[in-house]
């Protein structure tokens, strides 16, 4: 008689026990780190919604606004929905030079700390010390 390669063999039913106690295993892990990830956003949008301090997260190569906390919102004269999908420039925050300088300054360094910058918004126009992080640090 042939032997029968092992990964052809059919699986006793302890091992198929096995394997089901280890899925479900898996799947409690992934459960619980899904649960832990829910609390860490929960936490973090508190964080970021009730800082006095303005926060705008955008894209690093195009400049689009993805979120803004309220206060920023307050500072800059528009609704949420009114930044979101636009761009720093097209709104008129910063100009194309400026903004070229941030994103080279973050791309280099990893992060911004106090470049001075023109900040122009609808109630006013101001130089402002940007500060920034790069997710990829």
């Amino acid at each position: 008689m042939l032997n029968t390669p092992a990964w052809n063999k059919k699986p006793s039913y302890e091992d198929l026990e096995k394997r089901i106690k280890g899925v479900e295993k898996s799947n409690l892990r992934f459960k619980q780190e899904r649960e832990n990830l829910a609390e860490t956003e929960n936490q973090f949008k508190v964080i970021f919604d009730k800082s006095p301090h303005p926060i705008a997260l955008t894209e690093i190569n195009t400049g689009k606004i993805v979120e803004a906390n309220p206060i920023f919102c307050e500072k800059v004269g528009y609704e949420k929905k009114e930044l979101l999908g636009n761009t720093t420039t097209e709104l008129g925050f910063y100009s194309p030079e400026d903004r070229l300088t941030f994103r080279e300054t973050l791309l280099k360094n990893g992060r911004i700390n106090g470049l001075e910058k023109k900040f122009e918004t609808r109630k006013q126009n101001y130089t402002t010390k940007m500060h920034a992080e790069s997710p990829h640090n």
